[in-house]
């Protein structure tokens, strides 16, 4: 019977598929961490730190699930936020329109510590991203990574206002 190789085998997978099998990992010791709150009233909270997605006022109460973001994805943001200068990105950001979208970002790059508020109005038709920020765009890449998931598509719906 060919049991041993096939139990080595599922153990390498675990190893080198970045945890994924793994429901919380702590990353309070690596250089580079951040959060982000967002929505209207800051009901969403992504956490890499301490890998947590959490939703507050839902209909159950407030909600936390295990956030899941390879270390691959966490180390694009943090290239991304490179690229567009986020640590030299002003501390309170408001963009066109009818502010309708809220996003706080605590960043931590060794030593550096940021906080970004970013106030937007969400403007459906650039879809396509004729007339997105780029910190528009990176929003979007993370956002994209955490709603793909099944656990966040099994979270309860809201509760009515904030």
């Amino acid at each position: 019977m060919k049991v041993f190789p096939f139990k080595i085998s599922l153990i390498l997978i675990a190893i080198f598929s970045g945890c994924a099998f793994v429901k919380t990992r702590d990353r309070s010791q690596k250089a580079f961490n951040f959060s982000i709150s967002y929505g209207t009233c800051h009901t969403q909270i992504i956490n890499t730190e301490d890998m947590t997605f959490t939703r507050k006022a839902t209909i159950k109460g407030d909600v936390t699930i295990p956030l899941i973001m390879s270390e691959a994805q966490i180390d694009s943001v943090c290239k991304i936020m490179d690229k567009i200068n986020f640590y030299s990105l002003k501390p309170e950001i408001r963009g066109d329109g009818i502010p309708d979208a809220h996003y706080t970002f605590h960043v931590k790059n060794g030593s550096v510590e940021k906080i970004v508020k970013y106030v937007t109005a969400v403007n459906y038709k650039d879809i396509n991203n004729e007339n997105k920020t780029e910190l528009d765009i990176l929003i979007d890449y993370i956002l994209n990574i955490v709603i793909s998931t099944q656990k966040y598509k099994q979270l309860p719906g809201w509760n009515s206002g904030c």
